[in-house]
């Protein structure tokens, strides 16, 4: 995205917006501060190209439903209505794209640059995720809905090869995994810390290459250290230890272990192992497959940058075991 006044007034706009819903006490304020990223995020993605207006159209329709509905929560509750915390669950899960309402999401990823998708699936869910923090509500439908419908889905865009909705779906998958650590304490700020983290290096690596399917990864051949990066982000977002992706794996898995839910833990290691299979599938198909070039190379003769070797071995191995460290 190009860096002009526009972009970096709706960009700081949006963080304010977060900022306000995270320095409030009210449910309220909370909701003024996801109205204003809202307002500031739409001509975030109509920056680029006037196409993009279809898909800002649609975020805004999703977004303005879901504050409605939020509006209607409010008003009964001010009525000592009682039934308000369900209507109230529904629509903050709609505004974060959490299964089932997660149709929207896959439908306006497509259009978008890489850096609206990074705010899209983790800056804009933040404030809607806080406000669940304070309702102490069941979550248990929308958890185990996210893992199964984000790794089953993921799966048929990977055989797709769409780059961008195998992020979105990976990202409904990780949400499921956000609302269990939200529903138990407040460990889910970490969760999407790591999370960040993890989406951030792969967008980098798709915004550099221009990478939106699979079979582009033919473009980078000739160099052996630009695909060893990218194995290692994508077996990171899979959850392949000892990557950053599987400490916040095993967080989770830890305190289902704790609270004893232990459907809950079949179900994680499932649909964790369909979400392992076809990233190692994808890196099967960079590794082997596409490639014009013979494919048995010398992996010890490659020149690479050794301050960036050192930059992702931290990235990928050293945080894990900080945070570790840090939470016993």
């Amino acid at each position: 995205m190009f860096i002009n006044s526009s972009n970096v007034l709706f960009m700081s706009m949006t963080i304010m917006g977060v900022m306000v819903s995270f320095s409030s006490m009210s449910l309220f304020m909370m909701w003024i501060g996801m109205e204003i990223s809202l307002m500031s995020f739409i001509p975030i993605i109509t920056m680029k190209s006037v196409l993009n207006s279809e898909f800002s159209i649609k975020y805004f329709i999703i977004q303005s439903l879901s504050s409605m509905i939020i509006m209607l929560s409010m008003m009964m509750m001010m009525m000592k209505e009682y039934n308000f915390n369900s209507f109230l669950t529904c629509s903050l899960m709609m505004k974060m794209g959490s299964a089932p309402f997660h149709n929207w999401v896959v439908s306006t990823i497509d259009g978008l640059l890489y850096e609206p998708i990074f705010f899209l699936l983790t800056l804009m869910k933040l404030s809607p995720l806080l406000m669940l923090s304070y309702l102490n509500m069941n979550l248990i439908i929308f958890i185990i809905s996210s893992m199964i419908i984000g790794s089953i889905n993921g799966l048929n865009q990977s055989s797709m090869k769409k780059l961008k909705k195998l992020l979105v779906f990976s990202s409904i998958y990780n949400l499921g995994l956000i609302l269990y650590s939200l529903s138990i304490n407040t460990i889910w700020i970490q969760m999407m810390v790591i999370y960040s983290l993890i989406l951030l290096s792969i967008l980098i690596i798709m915004k550099k290459f221009k990478i939106t399917f699979l079979n582009q990864f033919m473009l980078i051949e000739n160099n052996n250290f630009k695909k060893m990066m990218i194995l290692f982000c994508l077996i990171s977002l899979g959850g392949m230890p000892p990557f950053l992706g599987f400490q916040m794996k095993m967080m989770i898995f830890e305190l289902m272990l704790i609270n004893k839910n232990f459907i809950l833990i079949l179900i994680m290691i499932l649909s964790s192992m369909i979400i392992l299979y076809y990233y190692v599938n994808m890196i099967i198909s960079l590794l082997l497959f596409y490639s014009l070039t013979i494919k048995m190379i010398t992996w010890f003769k490659m020149k690479i940058k050794l301050n960036f070797l050192l930059l992702m071995i931290n990235l990928n191995l050293f945080f894990p075991l900080m945070m570790m460290k840090f939470l016993t």
